[in-house]
């Protein structure tokens, strides 16, 4: 169901065969393909609609109840006897179109074929992000960004338009703007790194250790949103946020929040850092590594409360 489709206006122009529920469900699959929230697709035992940015998870009811829609409105032909023209009392068979009227059984077939289709099965060999089509192999699917507006490699910059045969769980509700700034939040770093630059000076070394340090701390928040960001978890790293109440803790994790989508960070419970020092407890949060089943495996800050 992913590929190219034959438009048609409306399921009333779809004659199916009602005794033939795979045959159905090629041209149920035929119909959506392509289609935003309506290309499906069967990946790891889960139903998945094509939103036209990202795959949304669909559940069995949900599926079902397309199916219904789909045969309640096609058409199927049958023969009927007419009046034959001129000739009194005589009558003739003709084939007709009529709206088809399902039961559950044609319902149930149809569903049981449509698990079967080829084209709405990807095997579970491949790994989400992944391409589902050699014609993109050149971009790294773990470099790739799902924007509202785009496909953005974060490696290259390079700007892909939205297709189905990129396979992701996630995406981000804001649009690339490859020449957009952010002055409020740079200042608001500069007042939570006092003394720090948005970018690293050239007499970076002559300055102070006080300087260079609130320098490096402002850097690396910088490098904890880009890596939470990109979804990559090589570096199987956790992050502390630690300061003082109202120290820009909390802010950061707002701000980071939106940046990743709020639809795609786990929200966990408590949690309690020992170390040799003292012990520190917050809020645990995080970037799931498997998108398809958002198991709990995190590169995730834990904020001081």
């Amino acid at each position: 169901m992913i590929g190219t489709r034959t438009m048609r206006s409306s399921n009333l122009s779809i004659r199916i065969k009602p005794r033939a529920p795979y045959e159905t469900a090629q041209i149920f699959c035929e119909h959506r393909a392509g289609k935003r929230n309506e290309a499906l697709i069967r990946y790891r035992s889960t139903w998945y609609v094509w939103t036209g940015i990202f795959y949304r998870k669909l559940d069995t009811e949900s599926v079902r109840a397309e199916l219904w829609k789909f045969l309640a409105e096609a058409l199927v032909r049958e023969k009927r006897s007419v009046q034959a023209e001129g000739e009194d009392g005589q009558t003739q068979e003709e084939w007709v179109d009529r709206r088809f009227r399902p039961e559950p059984g044609d319902v149930n077939k149809l569903y049981d074929a449509l698990m079967a289709r080829p084209e709405i099965r990807v095997t579970d060999t491949v790994s989400a992000p992944g391409w589902l089509s050699t014609r993109s192999e050149s971009h790294r699917p773990r470099d790739m960004l799902a924007c509202s507006n785009t496909l953005v490699d974060l490696v290259t910059g390079e700007n892909l338009p939205h297709t189905p045969y990129f396979l992701t769980m996630n995406a981000v509700d804001y649009a690339y703007n490859p020449t957009a700034d952010c002055p409020r939040f740079e200042q608001f770093l500069g007042e939570i790194f006092p003394g720090s630059e948005a970018q690293r000076p050239k007499d970076y070394d002559a300055w102070d250790d006080e300087h260079k340090d609130a320098q490096q701390r402002r850097e690396l928040v910088q490098e904890i949103f880009g890596y939470l960001l990109s979804g990559d978890t090589s570096q199987q790293k956790m992050f502390l946020f630690m300061g003082k109440p109202r120290s820009g803790k909390g802010t950061l994790a707002r701000v980071l929040r939106r940046l990743i989508g709020t639809a795609n960070v786990v929200l966990g419970a408590k949690v309690g850092v020992e170390t040799p020092y003292r012990q520190t407890s917050g809020d645990c949060w995080g970037r799931p590594a498997r998108w398809e089943d958002a198991q709990a495996s995190f590169a995730a800050p834990i904020l001081q409360r």
